[in-house]
């Protein structure tokens, strides 16, 4: 659906902006220090036993330890005391990293809310004065090069989002509006998840990232505002089938608590990620959503072949 962009890979290790890239830094001193830490203190410990006979003679060690001088206490201090500044080092360094993130929030160029559920993000993006809101599922569009805030909500149980090309994860909090922002550096597809078991269909709730050029950003977001033409034939399928109590179509339905379908068939998958957006696809999902998607609150539509093949035509017109 995005062959003009370029496809990141979905790791810590190869950050794509701001604070994906301090995070990722941050992760690999910790490491690298962890493992000096480990090999000094074991290093001094060793000196300190065999100074004390513990090694060569075998001796008890608390015996060892009494029957000896101070030598061997001073190597054990000397451990501690690197131990020590090592850990100061990295509180402090940890300490920065969280500052500097903290105050990109106050910096944000564009605001979104990412409210998810089980198993479906839901975006909302701010409206130009006078419009109707923007609302998407299961993808995020952001211009390249700018700070994305983005309010955190979630619907029903703890959830956590992780785009880990782009940023750490931060938790979603029934009850409780929480934060986060990320830059993307480079045009391109970026793939994020829930990171928090949140039910059966846990692993089945993917977010994807489309990060574009400004320009084409601003004519993505134009489109949005489109509303598309009514079917009166699919809008009495909608509303017989009970579709139009969960779903919206701007213009035509304004149901609640499933994602909206007024500019569906621009996305590049259905169902948080877990079938692709295709005819096949599509009919495949609306016949069976619980078999392809298990724990899904999608009922069976029962939908007759001629209701089916008018609802996919008209689904896959809403560009």
């Amino acid at each position: 659906m995005h062959p003009d962009l370029l496809l990141v890979q979905q790791s810590i290790f190869s950050p794509r902006g701001e604070v994906a890239a301090v995070l990722s830094r941050l992760g690999i001193i910790l490491t690298i220090v962890a493992i000096l830490a480990v090999l000094i203190v074991t290093g001094l410990i060793a000196v300190a036993m065999r100074r004390r006979g513990v090694l060569e003679a075998g001796t008890a060690p608390l015996a060892a330890f009494r029957a000896s001088d101070h030598t061997g206490r001073r190597w054990v201090m000397i451990g501690a005391t690197v131990a020590f500044v090592i850990l100061i080092a990295t509180g402090i360094y940890s300490i920065r990293v969280i500052l500097h993130y903290s105050a990109g929030f106050d910096r944000a160029d564009l605001t979104l809310d990412v409210t998810a559920r089980q198993y479906w993000w839901e975006v909302r993006y701010p409206s130009p004065e006078g419009a109707e809101a923007i609302l998407g599922a299961n993808e995020i569009h952001v211009p390249v090069g700018r700070r994305i805030r983005i309010n955190l909500h979630s619907g029903d149980v703890i959830h956590s989002l992780w785009i880990p090309a782009l940023g750490g994860k931060t938790d979603l909090i029934p009850g409780r509006q929480l934060a986060m922002w990320f830059t993307a550096d480079t045009a391109g597809v970026y793939h994020g998840q829930c990171a928090e078991y949140c039910g059966i269909s846990h692993a089945n709730m993917l977010l994807t990232v489309i990060a574009e050029s400004p320009e084409a950003w601003q004519t993505w977001r134009m489109n949005q505002q489109l509303r598309p033409a009514p079917d009166t034939a699919v809008t009495r399928i909608f509303q017989q089938r009970g579709c139009a109590a969960c779903h919206r179509v701007a213009g035509q339905m304004d149901g609640q608590g499933g994602p909206d379908l007024t500019h569906i068939a621009s996305r590049a998958s259905l169902a948080a990620g877990v079938v692709p957006n295709s005819a096949a696809g599509l009919r495949a999902w609306l016949r069976a959503p619980q078999a392809m998607k298990p724990g899904t609150r999608m009922p069976r539509t029962g939908l007759s072949d001629g209701d089916l093949d008018r609802l996919v035509a008209y689904l896959r017109s809403l560009k």
